[in-house]
C-alpha cells in the first residue's frame, strides 16, 4: 500500500495489539499519529515506498521514534500507577519524588534524547540484601545515557551521562 492509497483518517494496526497508527494528511504531508500504547507520538513520513517492494514488504522513512507511553517520561505518580509496570517501578517513582532527581528526570528539554535504565523493585531490594552502602539518588545518574538507544541499537560501550562508571559489554 502507497502512502498516497491511504486516506485522511485511515487507522493502521501496529503488529503491538493495543496500538494503532491514525494516517493525518495536510496538503502534500502525510503524518501518522500514535494511537492507543502510542498516543503523544507524531511522525512526518519524508520518503515514501525508499526501497520498493523487497520481499512483499513496503518502507517509508519517518521523522521521529515512535515511542510507547510505557517507555516515556511521566511523573512518579504515572509510574507508580503505570498499567504495565506501575507495581514493578514504584520504589523508583518513590525515590524520584524525593530528590531532586524528578527535576531532571521530569525536564522534557533536558532529558530529551536519553536513554533511561529503571531498576525494579526487586533490583532495589537486592542492594538492600547485599548490605552494599549505596547512595540510590546519585546511583540513579548511571542508569542516564545520552542518546536514544533501542536494545538492540546499543553499541558495546556506552558513556553515562555524568559520573565515572565502569563500562561494562552488553549481551543481547
Amino acid at each position: 500500500m502507497f502512502t498516497a492509497d491511504w486516506e485522511n483518517g485511515t487507522v493502521l494496526p501496529t503488529l503491538h495489539p493495543g496500538a494503532s497508527l491514525l494516517v493525518v494528511k495536510e496538503g502534500l504531508q502525510t503524518r501518522l499519529v500514535g494511537q492507543g500504547s502510542l498516543s503523544g507520538n507524531t511522525a512526518a513520513i519524508t520518503f515514501a515506498n525508499i526501497l520498493g517492494n523487497i520481499v512483499g514488504a513496503k518502507v517509508h522513512s519517518i521523522l521521529s521514534v515512535l515511542v510507547p507511553d510505557m517507555l516515556r517520561f511521566a511523573s512518579p505518580a504515572a509510574l507508580m500507577t503505570s498499567p504495565q509496570h506501575g507495581d514493578q517501578l514504584s520504589t523508583l517513582a518513590q525515590l524520584l519524588r524525593d530528590t531532586e532527581l524528578w527535576e531532571l528526570f521530569s525536564d522534557a528539554a533536558a532529558i530529551a534524547g536519553h536513554t533511561l535504565f529503571a531498576p525494579t523493585n526487586e533490583a532495589f531490594a537486592e542492594v538492600a540484601t547485599l548490605g552494599l552502602d549505596v547512595d540510590l539518588a546519585s546511583n540513579l545518574q548511571y542508569h542516564s545515557l545520552e542518546g536514544m538507544y533501542t536494545i538492540y541499537a546499543l553499541p558495546a560501550y556506552v558513556p553515562v551521562v555524568v559520573g565515572n562508571a565502569t563500562q561494562y559489554k552488553m549481551f543481547y
